[in-house]
C-alpha cells in the first residue's frame, strides 16, 4: 500500500541520514586523533629539544667551573712559589741581590733597539731601582755600565731601593723600562701557569 511504501522511504531516509551522521562522526574522530598525535609527536619534540639544551647547559656549567677550579688552583700554586722564592732570596746578602743582576740587565739593554737606547738617553730622569741599597761605588759602576752601553753619560741617575723586586734590578725612564729581576721573572712564570690552566 502507499503507506507502507511511503514509511519504508522514511525508514531508509533516516537510514541513509544516520549512516551519513556516523559517517562524519567517524570522520572528525579520525582528524581529532591524528590532531593529538600530532600534537604529542610536536611535545615530545619540544620536550627532547628541551631535555637536550639542559644537557648542554649542565655540561658547559660543569667545564666553567672545573676550569675555574684548574684556575684557582693555578693562582693559588704561583702565588705560593713567588712567596716561597722571596722568602729564599731574602736570605741572600744584599750585595749578592743586586750585583749578580748587572750583566743580565747590561745585556738586556744591550739588545733594545737603537730606539729603546735613544729613549734612555734622551731621558730627563733615569732611575735605578735595585732590591738591597748599593755603595757609592757600585752605583758608580752602575751608572758607568750603563752609560757605556747606550753611548753617552747619564746626567739625570738616581738609585731607588726596591725590596718588591726581591732580588735584581730595573731600569726605569718616562718611556722606558728594562727588568731583571726575580719579581719580573716570578710574575712571568705565574702568568704562564696560570694561562696553561686554562
Amino acid at each position: 500500500s502507499r503507506a507502507r511504501a511511503e514509511a519504508e522511504a522514511t525508514k531508509a531516509d533516516t537510514e541513509k541520514r544516520l549512516a551519513a551522521i556516523e559517517a562524519e562522526r567517524a570522520a572528525r574522530l579520525g582528524d581529532a586523533e591524528k590532531d593529538a598525535e600530532a600534537l604529542r609527536a610536536t611535545a615530545l619534540k619540544a620536550a627532547g629539544t628541551q631535555a637536550d639544551a639542559l644537557r648542554l647547559a649542565a655540561a658547559a656549567d660543569i667545564e666553567r667551573a672545573r676550569a675555574a677550579g684548574e684556575q684557582a688552583m693555578a693562582d693559588h700554586a704561583g702565588a705560593l712559589a713567588l712567596s716561597i722564592a722571596e722568602r729564599l732570596l731574602q736570605r741572600l746578602p744584599e750585595t749578592v741581590r743586586s750585583e749578580a743582576f748587572l750583566e743580565p740587565l747590561a745585556l738586556a739593554i744591550a739588545a733594545l733597539p737603537a730606539e729603546g737606547r735613544a729613549l734612555i738617553t734622551s731621558a730627563d730622569n733615569i732611575e735605578l731601582k735595585t732590591a738591597a741599597p748599593l755603595a757609592a761605588a757600585q752605583t758608580d759602576a752602575f751608572r758607568d755600565r750603563i752609560a757605556g752601553l747606550v753611548g753617552t753619560p747619564l746626567a739625570a741617575f738616581s738609585v731607588t731601593v726596591d725590596p718588591g723586586l726581591i732580588a735584581g734590578l730595573a731600569l726605569v725612564t718616562p718611556h722606558l723600562t728594562v727588568h731583571n729581576s726575580f719579581r719580573a721573572d716570578l710574575e712571568t712564570i705565574q702568568r704562564e701557569l696560570s694561562g696553561h690552566a686554562v
